[in-house]
């Protein structure tokens, strides 16, 4: 593989958009870090492999640069529509540049002038429900506790008949002001107090309440990193994160009776350090998120169609799923400078937590100009 490719260190560094380098057979050199994140692939991940190998059945990146070999310095297609193995599609121009010694193949999103990573859009909407939270905890959760208690009041003296719709009227306000509790995290735009937390602690205490309450009857296995080092968090908001992920996983594999008989219904939680993934920050420079968790079940997959969508607000696949569990997560990693990807197929589908470690100040950001 030859790694003698120059390229305009500045530019690699700046350009928010992916791109990758390529060697002279096509073969992945080095990718920014807004290319890891659109893939959802490390770099260390990435060295070695095709473009292609990172698409589905999509052999477009070596028909451009087959056809720079045959002359061509640039070549572009517009509007091209990528089916990632571990992301929503995109539609995006690819353009491919000849350079010394290989490739640079970019990426220009259709939907976007800049990148981060598929969950940032649905952050825009999170904030479209923080205007909500005041009016509705005001205005809504105050009069339900006045019915609520009223009903209680009525029940007393009541036949059964009558005690059974006073019980109905509590169980819908209860469920209301859980709803609207939900809805008021969002509300909560102070960053997180920061202290030294041990992940696997975190999902312990997470595992606990699973398994004695919507998990009780479905295996979790633990795989754990035991050298994986601290990041730095809300423990409490982390086990409130894992814990909904692992509601999520319990309800699909209830919902679609587990797997077969030879693969009975399992929760796998694996942690890893693996160093490579970087989060662009708003401020300018690149935060590293080596710290991984996994959490994979073998229910029937997210339909195609909602993969995009499961963390923007109001989507649910349940009948009576209120869509505010996955964006709520989502809202809790982002305040910890971190990151989630779900990747799912009929059979498995896999929540990635990537974290940052624990930090006092800057040791953790990678400055622009840093090491590429």
């Amino acid at each position: 593989m030859n790694a003698a490719i120059h390229r305009p260190r500045d530019l690699w560094s700046l350009l928010p958009l992916p791109m990758l380098m390529l060697d002279a057979d096509g073969r992945i050199l080095e990718a920014n870090a807004e290319a890891q994140a659109c893939f959802h692939i490390s770099q260390r991940r990435m060295l070695g492999a095709l473009p292609d190998d990172l698409l589905e059945a999509h052999p477009l990146v070596s028909d451009l640069t087959g056809r720079i070999r045959a002359g061509n310095p640039s070549v572009s297609v517009n509007d091209m529509r990528l089916r990632f193995r571990n992301r929503a599609p995109l539609t995006c121009r690819l353009q491919v540049q000849d350079v010394e010694g290989g490739f640079f193949l970019l990426f220009q999103p259709n939907e976007s002038p800049q990148l981060t990573h598929h969950s940032s859009g649905a952050e825009g909407h999170v904030r479209s429900v923080v205007g909500m939270s005041d009016m509705l905890a005001h205005e809504i959760k105050n009069p339900l506790a006045g019915i609520s208690g009223a009903a209680q009041l009525i029940r007393m003296n009541a036949d059964e008949g009558t005690q059974e719709l006073t019980d109905l009227i509590v169980d819908e306000c209860q469920r209301i002001v859980k709803l609207l509790s939900q809805v008021e995290e969002f509300g909560n735009l102070q960053p997180p107090e920061l202290k030294p937390v041990n992940l696997h602690d975190v999902l312990d205490r997470a595992v606990r309440s699973a398994s004695l309450g919507f998990a009780k009857d479905i295996t979790i296995r633990r795989e754990y990193d035991p050298s994986l080092p601290e990041t730095g968090g809300d423990a409490d908001k982390l086990v409130q994160v894992f814990l909904n992920i692992l509601k999520n996983a319990a309800e699909a594999l209830q919902r679609d009776q587990g797997a077969s008989d030879e693969a009975p219904a399992q929760i796998r939680i694996r942690s890893y350090y693996e160093p490579g993934l970087r989060r662009q920050l708003t401020v300018g420079g690149f935060a590293a998120l080596p710290l991984h968790i996994e959490i994979s079940d073998n229910g029937g997959g997210i339909p195609e169609d909602m993969i995009g969508e499961i963390f923007e607000p109001f989507v649910s696949g349940r009948l009576n799923g209120t869509g505010l569990g996955l964006p709520l997560v989502n809202h809790i990693i982002e305040g910890h400078g971190g990151m989630i990807r779900v990747t799912s197929e009929a059979g498995q589908t896999c929540f990635t937590v990537s974290m940052p470690l624990k930090r006092t100040g800057k040791e953790n950001t990678i400055e622009r100009q840093g090491e590429f």
